[in-house]
Order: C-alpha cells, then sequence, then structure tokens
C-alpha cells in the first residue's frame, strides 16, 4: 500500500511538472521581459490569437528587438565547458554553447566565448552577431556599434555587411531612444538613417534594412520632423515590402506590426487593429504588452 502511495505522489508531481513546463515554454505565452526600462506585464495568447482589444494600440503593444531567448539549460553548457577544456579550436562547440548561455541569460560568459568564436571564425556573421546581441542585453550599446564597425570594415560580403549595418542601425536607434542630450539624440537617429541607407546600397530589398528605415521614418514623425512626409516614406517603404515579398516569419510579423502603426496615427484604428492581430498571430514572441489599461 506504501508503495502504492508513493508511485501516485510520483506522478502526480510529474503531471504538475509537464504542465508548469508546458505553460513556460508554450508558443502562445509571452513571457514577462523588460523592454527599455519599462514594466511589462505576461499575457496570455490562445492559439486563434485572440486578446483583449484594449491592448490593441502602439502606446501599449511593442515589438521585441533583440528577442529574449526561449529555453533555459545548464546540463549541456557544463558539457561543452569540459570538451573546450580538451578542444578549444572546437568552433561548433563554441558555437553551441555560446547559444545556450544566452539562453540562459549568462551574457557575460557568452559575450567572453562569443568572443573567442570570433577569434577563430573571423568571417562568421553568427559569431560577431552573438557579440553585438550580448553587449545589448549589457546595455552596453556603443560598445556594440564599436564590434559592428569592425565586422562592417572586415567583411568584403555585400549580404554580411548589409546584415551588420542593418543591426547597427536598430542599435543606434536604442541609443537615441536612452539618451537625454538634444544633440546626441540627432546624432544617434542621423547615424542610424545612414547605417539602413547604406545596407540598402548594398542589397535595396533587404527586408530587414527596410523594416529598419520604417521605424526610422516612424521615430522622425513622432518628433514632428516633416510628419506628414516622413508618415508618406514609412508607408512607400512598407509597399516595397508587400511588393518584394517578405521572407522570414519575424519580418512578416514586423511589416504588419509597422502597417498598423502607420494607420493608427492617421487616425484609422480599425485598419490599425486588423494589422496588429495579424502581426500578434504570427508570432507572439515577437511582442510584448506594456503597461497595458485595466
Amino acid at each position: 500500500m506504501r508503495r502504492l502511495y508513493g508511485i501516485v505522489v510520483v506522478l502526480l508531481f510529474l503531471l504538475v511538472a509537464t504542465s508548469l513546463y508546458w505553460w513556460l515554454h508554450h508558443p502562445s505565452t509571452i513571457r514577462n521581459q523588460p523592454v527599455s526600462g519599462q514594466q511589462v506585464r505576461i499575457v496570455r495568447i490562445d492559439q486563434a490569437g485572440t486578446f483583449p482589444d484594449r491592448w490593441l494600440s502602439e502606446k501599449y503593444l511593442q515589438p521585441v528587438w533583440f528577442a529574449p531567448p526561449r529555453e533555459r539549460i545548464s546540463r549541456e553548457v557544463n558539457h561543452l565547458k569540459a570538451h573546450l577544456q580538451n578542444n578549444p579550436k572546437d568552433v561548433v562547440a563554441l558555437a553551441d554553447l555560446v547559444i545556450l548561455l544566452e539562453q540562459n541569460h549568462q551574457w557575460e560568459e557568452a559575450l567572453s566565448y562569443s568572443q573567442k568564436w570570433t577569434q577563430l571564425e573571423p568571417d562568421s556573421i553568427d559569431a560577431w552577431l552573438s557579440n553585438v546581441y550580448c553587449l545589448v542585453n549589457l546595455g552596453r550599446l556603443e560598445e556594440a556599434v564599436r564590434v559592428l564597425d569592425g565586422a562592417i570594415k572586415r567583411n568584403k560580403d555585400s549580404v554580411a555587411k548589409a546584415y551588420f549595418l542593418s543591426v547597427q542601425g536598430e542599435v543606434y536607434i536604442m541609443l537615441e531612444s536612452f539618451v537625454e542630450e538634444p544633440e546626441k539624440k540627432q546624432k544617434y537617429l542621423d547615424s542610424a538613417g545612414f547605417a539602413f541607407a547604406s545596407a540598402l546600397d548594398l542589397l535595396p530589398n533587404f527586408g530587414r534594412a527596410n523594416i529598419g528605415l520604417v521605424r526610422w521614418h516612424l521615430d522622425r514623425e513622432r518628433k514632428n520632423i516633416n510628419p506628414s512626409a516622413e508618415l508618406s516614406k514609412a508607408q512607400h517603404v512598407i509597399d516595397k515590402l508587400y511588393k518584394n515579398g517578405v521572407n522570414s516569419e519575424r519580418e512578416q510579423v514586423l511589416t504588419a506590426y509597422y502597417q498598423g502603426v502607420v494607420y493608427e496615427r492617421k487616425g484609422n484604428l480599425g485598419l490599425a487593429k486588423q494589422y496588429y492581430r495579424a502581426a500578434i498571430k504570427g508570432d507572439p514572441q515577437s511582442f510584448v504588452f506594456i503597461d497595458p489599461p485595466e
């Protein structure tokens, strides 16, 4: 009888643990992650993509730019560290370790290993971007810009350069949002626009650069810098994205999101909400809700 009782207890424990794991890792759960220092609340979205209508506004719905990882792993990390002690030049193991450390949010350690990865594979786009990803999550944005400068100068491939320039534009926009001095804000905003334009000079249809340019035009419109013209330019780039085809899932949802922003700023909240719904349904993990109203 005591043995049967023990089996029942174990089964109940496994059931609770499985349910908790599913809830934490299911793609319909938006995780509680900080965005630009603001408080973010956990919001549940079911598989059909339904959610409270009052949250559908640019004021509350924000894209996650350097999207947080969805898993936390430790056993594999220890195994890879032990392996690398005997095989320090195994770049495959090194890359896997960096990814796992990032998933565990161990940014300082991940940065240290990603720097070693870059030294061993200086032509790897992923190695350079891992450095940037860690620095951004550590709040070292200006250092991230300098790392991207080095990557742009070193790489001759136009695809790699366009990628680095696009990410650099995104980091400049982050920097602009954090500083208070008007001169610095203008400098970072101008640098972001130059980075996106330079990327598009290399690859005119590059989705990430075009989406960054949309965001840049909307930032200028929000600051009342030729607002009507900037809104029209943002719409022109969105039309170009839809015409040429948007490649990745993340680019699709961000394009839909910014189309919603354009409609909202034009005062058409009905159409804006349609695009916001489409964006969230495409990938709920790409968005967070910031201080939603009660």
